[in-house]
């Protein structure tokens, strides 16, 4: 299991805000790691959630 960084803008998309996903069973899945980043920022109270970039972490 490795882990990845996914970095999203927030509000109007003058902030960042990175959250690392765990990658289960070695695969690689783009849209889960946005899916899951992007919850946590909601759950954060981020409400314009945007994918800035991913990278390994």
């Amino acid at each position: 299991m490795q882990d990845v960084a996914v970095h999203l803008w927030v509000g109007d998309q003058d902030d960042v805000v990175t959250y690392t996903v765990a990658v289960e069973d070695g695969v690689f899945d783009t849209q889960e790691a946005i899916d899951k980043a992007s919850a946590r920022a909601h759950a954060d109270g981020h409400r314009d959630v945007n994918l800035k970039e991913i990278e390994s972490a």
